[in-house]
């Protein structure tokens, strides 16, 4: 114990001497990779909303800018937390209950209308066999469009979580307009990126939100700074974006169905999160290739 504890405090050591040399170059070779001249989506003024969120804080590092704005037009945002958020930090007693808490504090900052637990294991959702908890949600809420993670993404509780959703969708009787993934630790290529969302206006109440995670030893850091340096994809306009892959329910259930089949299910080897600036660059570029050839393969579905 007394050896983890020492690399842990090491690590955070050659992070605070190393910043100052990392960020500045992560940040050129970042607004270069991601420069393009997409446009911006509009939002538009939509009933309701469901955002899919493997654990709580999931949908305000991949979303909360965007959820900011559908609240702030009076659509109603209801987001789904699949986990029971128990195993990120065993360092802290009655961690599912704090982290719910900690949601619910941020409930308002978002504007969020409704919140639902699912309580699966944490770690385990590619356990579930079911998609008919999913299948409830849909029904009850009747979303025009549904936000969840990647299919593409180092944990394999964001890839399960988007693929019960699409099982789900093959039977439901409601059927959104479309399903956008978001980004959590694994950043899309800029060049599978279809959908950018302005959230220039909305960062503050997404930083805010933040700060409320007190729970979690992760820093986010990273993904803040990722949403200001991919704002280069867009040629002209907002300085801070949150970007999408954006489907037709008929393809995002034929990814699925393709990456199942493939048993292309459980990437935790193959990617590195986006939580630390100083580390965004091996996140970002870690296997970016086969990343790539996935991504393609997905496309040439559509």
């Amino acid at each position: 114990m007394y050896e983890k504890e020492s690399v842990r405090e090491l690590k955070k050591l050659l992070v605070k001497v190393l910043n100052p040399l990392a960020i500045p170059l992560t940040k050129n070779i970042l607004k270069s990779f991601y420069k393009g001249n997409l446009k911006v989506t509009n939002l538009e003024q939509l009933k309701n909303v469901v955002v899919f969120s493997p654990h709580v804080d999931d949908e305000t590092i991949g979303l909360g800018g965007t959820i900011k704005k559908y609240t702030d037009q009076q659509t109603k945002v209801h987001v789904i937390t699949v986990t029971d958020g128990g195993k990120s930090n065993r360092h802290v007693n009655n961690l599912s209950a704090m982290r719910k808490q900690e949601l619910k504090v941020i409930q308002p900052i978002l504007g969020i209308s409704s919140l639902t637990f699912l309580d699966y294991p944490d770690g385990h959702v590619n356990q579930v066999q079911s998609s008919e908890d999913f299948i409830k949600v849909i029904e009850e809420f009747k979303p025009e469009i549904i936000y969840t993670t990647s299919f593409v993404d180092a944990h394999t509780d964001h890839t399960a979580t988007a693929h019960l959703l699409a099982d789900a969708l093959k039977t439901a009787n409601h059927q959104p307009k479309m399903v956008r993934q978001y980004e959590i630790n694994c950043p899309v290529p800029p060049e599978f990126i279809n959908c950018v969302i302005d959230i220039t206006n909305e960062n503050n109440a997404k930083q805010q939100a933040i700060t409320y995670f007190k729970s979690q030893v992760i820093a986010f850091d990273g993904f803040i700074l990722l949403s200001k340096l991919k704002s280069s994809i867009i040629s002209k306009g907002p300085s801070i974006v949150e970007t999408f892959i954006e489907s037709s329910v008929a393809d995002f259930i034929n990814q699925s169905d393709l990456l199942k089949s493939n048993n292309l299910l459980d990437f935790s080897h193959d990617f590195k999160q986006a939580n630390r600036s100083s580390t965004l660059l091996l996140a970002v570029f870690k296997n970016l290739e086969r990343k790539r050839k996935i991504y393609r393969q997905l496309q040439n579905l559509s």
